[in-house]
């Protein structure tokens, strides 16, 4: 119907406006970067990032794509599902922290990186997939001003978190983006749970 076009237009709107505006917020941020991050720093940074998204998605077992489906069910339980699912990811993350914590020393020497930048990332993929489930919800509840106010907000804070950072850093710049992860992840995690 007409009505449903228009609110998928509207929708659509937000969520594409929110990723062109973070995705370009990022980009333009590389020639600042550049100034301050050397190559290798940027293909140790490539690495970390290729194992945030695996361990993300380890993690995260789909159930965002099940939270999104269960949401649209004719049930009355909708809060006890959202409830015994974070408990079950909870626990989920904590074996695959405890996994991550034993294998760093192997991890280190495999990639060559410096270890504490793995025992840095442990704690991001738990951070993301909370914050997936939250964006799974908002999805689903036909939310997306809020959650596209969220994801404009996050860019920001970490682009700015990231810079002042690098800067204050000595050496080993590319900690920034790491340990800007981690504060921005954490802090949209309790959010996430919270609300």
């Amino acid at each position: 119907s007409k009505s449903d076009f228009s609110s998928f237009l509207y929708h659509a709107k937000n969520y594409v406006s929110a990723d062109i505006f973070s995705k370009g917020l990022i980009f333009l941020s590389i020639p600042i970067l550049s100034r301050f991050l050397l190559p290798e720093e940027y293909g140790i940074l490539a690495i970390v990032d290729s194992f945030l998204m695996i361990s993300t998605i380890i993690f995260g077992l789909g159930i965002r794509g099940a939270i999104n489906r269960y949401f649209h069910e004719k049930t009355n339980d909708f809060n006890k599902f959202i409830s015994s699912n974070l408990i079950f990811i909870s626990l989920w993350s904590l074996l695959g922290s405890l996994f991550l914590f034993y294998s760093v020393p192997h991890l280190s020497y495999f990639l060559d990186i410096n270890h504490k930048v793995f025992y840095l990332c442990i704690c991001i993929p738990f951070f993301n997939v909370i914050f997936e489930i939250y964006q799974a919800y908002l999805q689903a509840s036909k939310r997306s001003k809020l959650l596209a106010i969220i994801k404009i907000i996050k860019s920001i804070s970490f682009v700015f978190l990231m810079i002042l950072i690098v800067i204050y850093l000595n050496d080993n710049k590319y900690y920034g983006q790491i340990i800007a992860q981690l504060i921005i992840g954490g802090f949209l995690c309790f959010y996430s749970i919270w609300s």
